[in-house]
């Protein structure tokens, strides 16, 4: 949850995350009858299952046989050609393999070479990995494909751009060691390289511009070189002109002259270059699916409530999204994802399209509910002692309490509030 679910003042990933609910006695959910598992509560669901010898036991007082019915049903209920959601069964253990006979289960197993805290948290973010492209994949293509995990089509593409003069021939070249991983059999992504997969007479610029068009994210290797080379210019401004996402991956060694102007407003991650290649490729990769991830469940999340006016804008506006829609005289609204952005920045964009209103969420929905006469809101959170029987944690009741403080400071500084 902890990956998937970032705190609302960050505008990072927030997808709704629920647990079995503890009844206490260690059983599956229902899939009918009353607080049964309702798939269809959201557009797609994602059932993924931790399956280990306690949870797969038959004696004593064993539930495994409950357990292995429960993912048989989910199965057939997924694999309806209609069904928008998905079952993705781990095995934590050897034994959690018997989880499912008849389906594919993916392995979680810890690496027992490495040391228990390490190993523990590569299995964690193996497993955030592998539930994100899958989410991706939902979000893309309406479901996930009843077909051989080897024989999937990458849910998750890469566009790897980078200046020539990066690549070297030591142990720690960022574009070398992340592309090498890219081919992994082990990972669920296909990469975009353009020594590789620019064919002889195929043209450069359009061979760029699919592979953009293509991608579920482009990487940006900020290197000392990369602002200098109008190719990385170039691409970074077909990125964000078809709606690309971008990851900037800083590693930058000296400095630049000049940093590009137009690289900003994206995320960013740090390559340690006197860390280990693997491990840094491998922190970058994890970061890039949960960043398409991002991207591709804002755009959903808005387009549900947008208005016929909207243009829904996956991330923060910018002085270059105010200049795309220059031409698009039906967008008088961009829809963006909160937390808002702060007045100063407001009034600099305002600048350029006063007449295009710049919107979230939580602003459109704090302006039409805002009581009259009313100066202070009463917020009560009930931190229930049984709320684990409703699939809730207190990681839950930390994301409220951190909403809660989001939401005063947001109703102070715009409404003059006190909440």
């Amino acid at each position: 949850m902890a990956r998937l679910v970032h705190a609302p003042a960050t505008g990072g990933l927030r997808v709704p995350v629920f647990f079995t609910p503890d009844c206490g006695d260690n059983l599956p959910p229902k899939l009918s009858g009353t607080d049964a598992l309702n798939l269809d509560a959201a557009t797609h669901t994602l059932v993924v299952v931790l399956a280990d010898a306690q949870m797969l036991r038959t004696v004593p007082s064993g539930t495994g046989i409950e357990w292995k019915m429960f993912v048989q049903q989910v199965g057939e209920k997924t694999a309806l050609d209609d069904s928008p959601h998905h079952l993705l069964p781990v095995a934590l253990d050897s034994a959690g393999f018997g989880i499912d006979t008849e389906n594919h289960v993916l392995p979680a197993i810890l690496k027992t070479s490495m040391e228990e805290g390490a190993a523990k948290e590569q299995q964690l973010a193996d497993l955030s990995f592998h539930i994100a492209a899958r989410a991706v994949q939902l979000l893309a293509n309406g479901k996930v494909p009843a077909i051989a995990p080897d024989r999937m089509k990458a849910p998750v593409q890469i566009f790897l751009s980078h200046a020539k003069a990066d690549l070297r021939s030591d142990h720690n070249d960022p574009v070398r060691e992340t592309a090498k991983l890219c081919d992994s059999e082990a990972l669920p992504i296909q990469k975009w390289f353009d020594s590789r997969d620019i064919t002889t007479s195929q043209s450069f610029e359009k061979a760029i511009s699919a592979g953009i068009r293509d991608c579920s994210i482009m990487l940006a290797f900020k290197t000392d070189h990369y602002s200098n080379r109008p190719w990385c210019r170039r691409e970074l401004i077909e990125a964000k002109r078809l709606g690309a996402h971008i990851l900037t991956v800083n590693a930058i060694e000296s400095g630049e002259v000049r940093s590009f102007p137009y690289g900003g407003n994206v995320p960013v991650i740090r390559w340690n270059l006197a860390g280990n290649p693997e491990v840094e490729a491998r922190r970058v990769i994890d970061r890039a699916v949960l960043e398409a991830l991002r991207f591709q469940h804002n755009r959903a999340l808005l387009a549900s409530q947008a208005d016929s006016a909207d243009k829904v804008l996956p991330h923060a506006p910018e002085a270059f999204s105010l200049a795309e829609i220059a031409t698009d005289s039906s967008a008088t609204c961009l829809l963006y994802p909160d937390p808002p952005l702060g007045r100063e920045e407001l009034e600099v964009l305002n600048k350029l399209r006063p007449q295009v209103q710049l919107t979230t969420p939580l602003t459109r929905l704090a302006a039409q509910c805002r009581p009259k006469n009313v100066q202070t809101l009463c917020v009560s959170i009930s931190e229930s002692e049984d709320a684990h029987r409703y699939g809730l944690s207190d990681a839950h009741f930390a994301t409220l309490r951190n909403a809660y403080e989001i939401t005063s400071r947001f109703h102070a500084d715009e409404f003059g509030m006190m909440v």
